[in-house]
């Protein structure tokens, strides 16, 4: 074969040389990932630069102490575990003696005595003309059963202050002397108060009188005292008493009825 102008070799022809890289393709390079790692900063480490902030003058965002790094959770200390127990135990004291003192007013509560109005009439009742101060002139008569209800208790008054009113207009002041009541014990306490010339409005004067005329009074009774319990030889004593017989209408005293008075150890319960 004749020759050409490409080399041969024994097996055959050769294949052509790559053509060399231009000057332009020479500086491109084939763009490759890089991995960077970053190292994260210790707790101590941030505490020292919140520390260099502090040095600047700037505020620091968070504020590192010695105990918030040590490893595990703090212990309860001796005294913090004392202080837990003293309370617990004064906490547990003042319950049983708010339901001590709840039990123990239920009690005697429960066994205090009944006040009934047996009946009242004002027996005299005389206002002063219109051409003077007006002035008032009463005389009230009235009954009230005091019921010791149970056979195991026997029940010691101190001196009781009774005072009734009208409405706006005050009829009188008494007291009852002290006494005692055994078990299941009724006493009669039969009072008489009054009042003379006494300075009071025209108006409620009127309408007292009115009221008596029409037999439609509203009479007020309150005792103020004292009370002791005897229980199978254990006493209570000197518990103070309040007896509110409040708006008693004289009808119903009159039909037959004996309205119940409120019987209290304390004013404020």
């Amino acid at each position: 074969m004749a020759a050409s102008g490409f080399p041969t070799s024994g097996s055959g022809p050769m294949l052509p040389l790559p053509k060399p890289p231009s000057r332009s393709q020479s500086f491109q390079r084939t763009p490759s990932r890089r991995v960077y790692f970053a190292e994260t900063p210790s707790k101590h480490d941030t505490c020292r630069d919140t520390t260099h902030e502090d040095s600047l003058g700037t505020l620091p965002r968070h504020h590192c102490t010695d105990w918030e790094y040590d490893g595990g959770p703090k212990k309860c200390s001796g005294c913090g575990l004392c202080c837990a127990c003293a309370s617990l135990i004064a906490g547990c004291i003042v319950l049983i003696l708010v339901l001590f003192g709840a039990l123990s007013y239920s009690f005697v509560q429960g066994s205090m005595p009944d006040f009934r109005i047996r009946s009242f009439n004002i027996t005299r009742l005389e206002v002063s003309p219109k051409d003077k101060p007006t002035t008032l002139t009463a005389d009230v008569h009235f009954v009230i059963n005091a019921t010791n209800k149970y056979h195991r208790f026997e029940l010691s008054y101190g001196t009781l202050n009774v005072d009734v009113s009208a409405g706006k207009i005050n009829l009188g002041h008494t007291e009852v002397a002290p006494f005692k009541q055994s078990g299941v014990n009724v006493r009669e306490l039969d009072l008489k108060v009054g009042v003379k010339d006494m300075a009071v409005d025209s108006g409620d004067a009127l309408a007292l009188k009115s009221d008596r005329e029409e037999k439609n009074m509203v009479i007020n009774v309150v005792f103020k005292g004292s009370i002791s319990f005897n229980f199978e030889g254990h006493q209570l004593k000197d518990m103070p008493l309040s007896v509110l017989c409040h708006n008693v209408e004289q009808s119903d005293v009159y039909n037959g009825l004996r309205p119940l008075c409120h019987v209290r150890i304390f004013n404020f319960l």
